[in-house]
């Protein structure tokens, strides 16, 4: 009964912020945005643009689920270890992924009933999956950061910095900072998804990686508080 307490003050909390609505109507307006500014006058819309709507409408969620995570920081600070993680990582995964589908609504309901509008508009799995990926890597490094020392505004700025700008700066093959940009880049996964999901082992990977030091760093401070 916790948990559903926890998770009905975090959702009540978020349809009370504007900022929330404005986002989600953003989200919903991608799409055709995307198809007024494209090539062509919007006639036609490639694959490769619905991803990267679909990839920064995931951004922006988990920026603002992040945020909003400092307002509930007092409720969830109650919470058992598991549970408070637990509470967190949904959070930021309902975040990414909620925008996401809503920047996807459209062109999916208009590709599903065959509409022209939606011609080129892929309708399998790997879109799915690579929007599943994109978020747990966005919740991942949300979790880092939530670890860090930082003010709230410095968390907003640092998410879209480590695993979108930085990773499309630093690009150097075989050097450490090019490894490192790999690890932390989120938009692989749609990447890969584009490509029909050739080489997903190494998103697996990283995310398996950023959510073995996200349990270590957040369960490092409880066990030092037990310690005699």
């Amino acid at each position: 009964m916790e948990s559903v307490a926890v998770a009905r003050w975090i959702a009540l909390s978020t349809l009370r912020r504007p900022v929330a609505w404005a986002a989600a109507a953003a989200c919903l307006g991608a799409w055709a945005l995307a198809r007024a500014l494209g090539p062509g006058g919007g006639t036609e819309v490639g694959a490769e643009t619905l991803y990267d709507v679909a990839f920064l409408a995931a951004l922006a969620g988990a920026v603002l689920a992040l945020g909003s995570l400092g307002e509930c920081a007092w409720i969830l600070a109650r919470a058992a270890t598991p549970r408070r993680l637990g509470a967190r990582a949904a959070r930021r995964l309902a975040g990414a992924g909620g925008a996401a589908s809503l920047a996807l609504l459209v062109p999916y309901s208009l590709a599903l009933s065959g509409a022209p509008l939606a011609a080129g508009v892929p309708l399998g799995a790997p879109l799915a999956l690579g929007v599943l990926g994109a978020g747990a890597h966005l919740a991942l490094v949300g979790a880092l950061l939530l670890n860090a020392p930082l003010s709230t505004p410095s968390r907003l700025l640092a998410l879209p910095a480590l695993t979108w700008l930085l990773p499309a700066l630093l690009d150097g093959e075989g050097a450490w900072w090019g490894r490192l940009a790999r690890l932390l880049d989120a938009s692989r996964h749609l990447e890969v998804a584009a490509a029909g999901g050739r080489g997903w082992s190494d998103g697996v990977l990283a995310v398996a990686a950023l959510a073995l030091i996200a349990w270590s760093l957040s369960v490092r401070p409880a066990a030092t508080r037990k310690s005699p």
